[in-house]
């Protein structure tokens, strides 16, 4: 006697339901990859602390620091040697000073 004989399936009824089970796991598969999308669209989205992590080098991100006349917010890079981020090759800031970063948003979709 098979496995699927003892809880009362035919054979034709046991594929189905494998079939069936295949079909929601797929479904499932699917809502959490979309789920998993937004996420990290999410992610890029926030600012991140520099004690957290630092961007990738060379990569163009905004940065933020506070200055004694108010916050600052520019496009930056941060350089090879990962200490420093360069400011549109105009000049150089600390990542000690700098306290978030964030990827730079998507650019705007053509019309």
């Amino acid at each position: 006697m098979s496995m699927y004989e003892n809880v009362g399936l035919t054979s034709l009824d046991y594929i189905e339901e494998i079939l069936h089970l295949r079909k929601a796991l797929a479904a499932v598969s699917d809502e959490c990859s979309k789920a998993y999308d937004k996420i990290a669209n999410f992610e890029q989205q926030r600012w991140v602390s520099v004690k957290d992590r630092l961007p990738e080098i060379g990569k163009s991100v905004l940065i933020y620091y506070p200055k004694w006349d108010g916050d600052e917010i520019q496009v930056a890079k941060l350089e090879d040697d990962g200490m420093m981020f360069d400011i549109c090759g105009e000049f150089n800031i600390g990542t000690g000073v700098v306290t978030h970063w964030m990827p730079l948003p998507q650019k705007p979709e053509s019309e």
